[in-house]
């Protein structure tokens, strides 16, 4: 299953990491693996421990954005995905907003398998794929938790019919850059759609080192 937007995801991510501060001064914090509700414990100043309950934030950080790209000669067009109200009912008080595709890497899973993997599940099929310069931290409303999401350009033909969920998407747009920016509303997609044409599609050769597939 696929997320469809790094803002407010659209599938259970995997391999959640629990994120404790114990609220003392001088506190370290306990990432540790963790599936489902438990205790963790956080030292404090003084060598005194604190126990912290299920309560605590979920921390993810195997999260990613696509910016999925197509030329059109000299015209660089972005895929973008709207939520369907199904979706937006369940999870976002009624509200639908334009996405792009966005997932987690499985364990054991490399970025670009990752991707390849979710792009197919849109009919679609990267010819290249750059990493985007770009990292950043949200509050994911679905889940109750932190997410960190690193942010990945991916080139297609673009001639395929985009194949949609009709539970997580009702429409699909190919934008140009200035569009693509005016319909996304979240500052980590507006974010990763300038550094992705910084270092990707607004240059004539972007960095070989970037290149991932």
């Amino acid at each position: 299953m696929r997320f469809g937007s790094s803002m407010y995801t659209g599938t259970v991510v995997k391999d959640w990491k629990r994120f404790t501060v114990s609220g003392f001064v001088g506190a370290s914090f306990s990432p540790q693996s963790h599936r489902g509700h438990g205790a963790v414990a956080g030292r404090a100043a003084g060598g005194s421990r604190r126990q912290c309950y299920a309560d605590a934030m979920e921390f993810a950080h195997n999260v990613f954005d696509v910016w999925v790209f197509r030329r059109r000669g000299e015209r660089v067009e972005y895929l973008l995905l709207y939520t369907s109200q199904e979706k937006a009912d369940r999870f976002f008080a009624g509200g639908r907003f334009w996405q792009i595709p966005s997932n987690f890497v499985d364990t054991g899973e490399s970025v670009t398998g990752a991707i390849t993997r979710l792009l197919r599940e849109f009919n679609l099929t990267p010819s290249a794929i750059w990493a985007a310069e770009h990292v950043y931290t949200i509050y994911n409303r679905r889940f109750d938790a932190i997410q960190i999401i690193a942010v990945y350009a991916a080139e297609v033909s673009g001639d395929e019919m985009i194949r949609l969920d009709p539970l997580e998407h009702a429409a699909s747009a190919w934008c140009s850059y200035e569009e693509a920016l005016a319909r996304v509303h979240y500052r980590g997609l507006k974010d990763g759609l300038r550094s992705t044409l910084e270092y990707v599609t607004g240059v004539a050769m972007p960095a070989r080192e970037l290149k991932l597939l």
